[in-house]
Formats: structure tokens, C-alpha cells, sequence
């Protein structure tokens, strides 16, 4: 068995393993909800029928009004910058350029509603506006392409995107996000979280990882050389990027990679090819935050792994960050800064924090996800601030902006709404979104508690409910720990272990 970081939980005894749930329970429980008879209305009466319509929401996204497409299916036209300066954001000419590695500069809108309809952005007299709106004038910020060469030699495209705030003389210690890219998926399938965490000041770091995008070499699809060192060697070479890519965009260098895991020169030195990150000077380097959806965010919980030590696997100093935040994807971490962890309903089933060491020690969904959040509670030592989003009726599209993706219609402003607070509560201290980080908004799961373990608590403080499970969805059916978890969400008395 691989086991990719220290301080994993123990291999499963026999008996545990026994406890995994067969498919045969999925098809029973998909035929309950068939032929149960309908409940009488009342929110906590139950509510067989709901397991049936909550994986239909997960299909429901892409035919939403207002949905636009591209010729590119990885490219949403609502985020994308106007790269082809015509004035037309999101258009075909848009695309082909951020398809490519020329560097270029453009402005781009601040996306300030994710109605099923459609998007609106920020205006410049504080309100929002569609961008078909006469009249109005959009706040903008810039974007910026340019290429960075990590630690095997290869140029990675890049994307910095500067907040109006950045481009006023003088500005100076504004905060700093790096976001790491799912595996097999571009950038740009994640631009809404780049732009809306600009609005909300931060200056942001996205990048294309190695064999991706326009980004120079190869997927690298399985490492077995990879030192199991705390990086799972499905991921080795992408938490090795998103822990480069936030030295340079904090000033330290990146040394050539120790094993190299490519075929360059090992004299070679990418710190000496690279350009200067020409927006270090407005950055505080003490508020950079980290986050990543799929495979970007199984290289934050790594890069959360090797935080308390101060280096990374190969002993190479590891920058200091501020607060994470993981998207559909999580592998062993620890709690030393602010943590938030996001999935929803039906994302990629896990049943434990580590799936028993299966998948190289990765999990997801609601129930891996509760697991993992719960070791981080009771691992957590400090004070910092740790929260669980689960949002309803999802899929592991919910977490990126592809709109062809499988995900529900609100899957957009649950999930940056919750983003966005997260990272101003922690990392600029504003308590106005401390408070929104935390109030209950509407499409919250409502088979599983989302909940929180408040800032200045200490210890394995106990975790407060956002949110109390009234409902069943079908990865209940999977939980090893708890056979009747179903039954009891079609009872409309689902578990949950959160104070309300």
C-alpha cells in the first residue's frame, strides 16, 4: 500500500474493510426512492422523492437560462478577459488568445452575481449590472499573460490579475492568492474565482500546470519514482508546481527539482531564465493565501502538510501563507492556517479522510470531505479558523466554471460566495464577510451540515452548524460507518455531529 505522507491514519483492520458499502446498496436505495409513496409537505417531514430530484439538479446547470458557450468547451464567456481589446468580453477572439502563450495584457469585469440567469458585474457606482446594460460603467482590473519556468525547465503559462486598486499610484501590501488547476483542465476553467477574489482586492496568481494549456511538457500521469514524502504520486509534480509558482510570485527562487522528474541539464537554474513577478512590489507577503480545485487542491493539502516543518518533501524552505482553501479534492494536510474545504452533494464519491489508502490517499464528496475536516478538528492546535461547504445537489463540475460541466444552476454562487468570504474574513480581517462567511445562504446541502470551527478557538474546539441535514442523497448509501445513514435521511433524520 502507498502511503503518501507521514501521520496517516493506520491501515484499515479486516473488519473495516468489511464495512464498505457494495453497489448492491446504491441500487436499493435508487429503487426506494422509486417506489416510496410521496411524504406530506413540512421540512423535516421526509421526503423520499428528494434523493431523485437532487441528482437531477446536477444535470440541471447546463441547460440554465442564461448559460453561454464557446467554441472552446473548457472556456466560460461570463470570465473571460477582453484579450482581443474589441470590447466584446467572452467572444471567440478572446478565447483563441487565451488558448495560446503570447503575452499580452487586457482588461477584465468583476463578476458580482451568479444568477441561474446569468452574470452581472460591478459597476462603477457600487451597484451590478448585466453587460448588456446601457448607460453603465463596469469596474475593470487587468489581467496579465506571461511565463514562469519551474523546476524541470519547462514554461508554464501564467496569469496575474491585477484589482483597480493595483493599478493606482502608490499601492502597496494588498493581498496575494495563487490557484492551482484541477488535472487535465486549463486556467481558464477557473477565472470566476480569479476575478471575484480581484474585487475583493487581492491580487491573483492562476497558471497552466505542466502538459496543460499551453503550459510546455507532457501530463505527468503516474510517478512511481516520486519520493513518498507527503506529495500522492498521482500529484508529486502538481504540488511541486503550486509550491513554485508561490515562490515566485513571493520573490524566492525556484531551484531545478531534486530527483529531476525530467530530462534537463541538472546544472540548469529556471531562477536565473525567469522573469521577475512585476506585481511583487504591491504584494504583503504575509497575507498570501493558497487554493485549488481536484488536483490543485489535493497540492494544497500538501503544501498545508509540509507548512509546520518550513520546507517542503525535498527541504527547500516553503513560503509562508496566510489561509487555503480546497475545492473538490483533499489528501493529507494539516490545520496550521485557516482552512476551507468545499464539495457538494454527489461530487466524487469518498468514504473516508484517505478512502483507507486507496487512490493514493485522496478523498472527496461529503462524506470523505466530513472525514478529512473532522481530522483537521482534531488535529488543529492553534486558533485558526476551519470550515466545511457542501453544496446542494452538486458535482465535481460545481467547483470550476465550465459550463458544460455537470453542476447545479446556484453551483456558481454557492461556491464563490462562500470563496470569497472566506478568504477577506481570514486574510484582510474583515469581519462584514466573517459574518457572511457564515451565515447560511440559500442551496447549502441539505443532506449534510455545513458548518465551522470559529477563529480563536483552541485546540479541537467542537464545530457549529451552519446548516441541520433534513434530506437523503445517495452517497449516503456508501458510508461505512453508518449502515442505516439512508434510511435515516429518507426519514428526514440524517446524522450530523455539528452544535447547532
Amino acid at each position: 500500500m502507498n502511503r503518501c505522507a507521514p501521520g496517516s491514519p493506520a491501515e484499515p483492520s479486516a473488519g473495516s474493510r468489511r464495512r464498505r458499502r457494495p453497489a448492491t446498496v446504491l441500487l436499493a436505495a435508487l429503487l426506494a426512492v422509486v417506489v416510496s409513496p410521496p411524504a406530506v409537505a413540512g421540512a423535516a417531514d421526509p421526503d423520499p422523492a428528494y434523493a431523485a430530484g437532487n441528482v437531477l439538479q446536477v444535470f440541471a446547470g447546463p441547460g440554465a437560462p442564461g448559460v453561454r458557450y464557446a467554441e472552446d468547451p473548457f472556456a466560460n464567456p461570463y470570465f473571460m478577459p477582453d484579450w482581443d481589446h474589441d470590447g466584446d468580453y467572452g467572444d471567440l477572439g478572446d478565447v483563441v488568445f487565451d488558448r495560446g502563450a503570447t503575452p499580452g495584457r487586457a482588461p477584465f469585469r468583476y463578476p458580482c452575481q451568479f444568477a441561474e440567469a446569468g452574470v452581472a458585474y460591478r459597476t462603477t457606482t457600487g451597484g451590478c449590472a448585466r453587460p448588456d446594460q446601457s448607460g453603465v460603467t463596469f469596474r475593470t482590473g487587468e489581467a496579465q499573460r506571461l511565463r514562469v519556468i519551474d523546476a524541470r525547465g519547462l514554461a508554464l503559462t501564467a496569469t496575474l490579475w491585477l484589482p483597480d486598486d493595483a493599478l493606482r499610484r502608490g499601492a502597496h501590501d494588498l493581498p496575494g492568492l495563487v490557484f492551482a488547476s484541477g488535472a487535465f483542465v486549463p486556467q481558464r476553467s477557473y477565472y470566476m474565482y480569479a476575478m471575484a477574489a480581484a474585487a475583493a482586492g487581492f491580487v491573483v496568481l492562476s497558471y497552466d500546470s505542466q502538459g496543460q494549456g499551453s503550459s510546455e511538457g507532457r501530463f505527468p500521469w503516474y510517478s512511481a519514482s516520486a519520493p513518498a514524502s507527503g506529495s500522492c504520486r498521482w500529484t508529486v509534480v502538481s504540488c511541486r508546481e503550486l509550491q513554485e509558482m508561490v515562490r515566485w510570485f513571493t520573490g524566492d527562487p525556484i531551484r531545478a527539482a531534486q530527483p529531476r522528474l525530467g530530462t534537463h541539464d541538472p546544472r540548469y537554474s529556471p531562477d536565473g531564465e525567469n522573469p521577475h513577478n512585476p506585481a511583487l512590489g504591491l504584494l504583503d507577503r504575509s497575507r498570501v493565501a493558497i487554493a485549488g480545485q481536484s488536483m490543485g487542491a489535493v497540492s494544497v493539502s500538501n503544501y498545508l502538510h509540509w507548512l509546520p516543518t518550513g520546507h517542503d518533501g525535498e527541504g527547500q524552505p516553503l513560503p509562508a501563507i496566510a489561509a487555503a482553501v480546497a475545492l473538490s479534492g483533499f489528501g493529507p494536510a494539516s490545520a496550521a492556517v485557516p482552512v476551507q474545504a468545499q464539495t457538494a452533494d454527489l461530487d466524487v464519491p469518498g468514504v473516508t479522510a484517505d478512502n483507507w489508502g486507496a487512490f493514493d490517499d485522496v478523498t472527496d464528496g461529503p462524506l470523505g470531505t466530513k472525514a478529512w475536516y473532522d481530522q483537521l478538528r482534531a488535529r488543529r492546535t492553534g486558533h485558526q479558523m476551519l470550515q466545511l461547504i457542501i453544496s446542494e445537489g452538486g458535482s465535481h463540475g460545481d467547483t470550476a466554471d465550465i459550463p458544460a460541466a455537470p453542476h447545479a444552476p446556484w453551483a456558481y454562487a454557492v461556491s464563490v460566495t462562500y470563496f470569497v468570504a472566506f478568504l477577506s474574513c481570514t486574510v484582510q480581517h474583515d469581519q462584514a464577510a466573517c459574518r457572511r462567511a457564515v451565515a447560511p445562504q440559500p442551496h447549502l446541502s441539505q443532506a449534510y451540515a455545513s458548518e465551522y470551527v470559529p477563529a480563536g478557538t483552541s485546540g479541537p474546539a467542537p464545530s457549529r452548524c451552519m446548516t441541520v441535514p433534513t434530506k437523503p442523497s445517495l452517497e449516503m448509501a456508501f458510508d461505512p460507518d453508518r449502515p442505516s445513514h439512508f434510511a435515516d435521511g429518507m426519514a428526514a433524520k440524517p446524522p450530523y455531529t455539528c452544535t447547532p
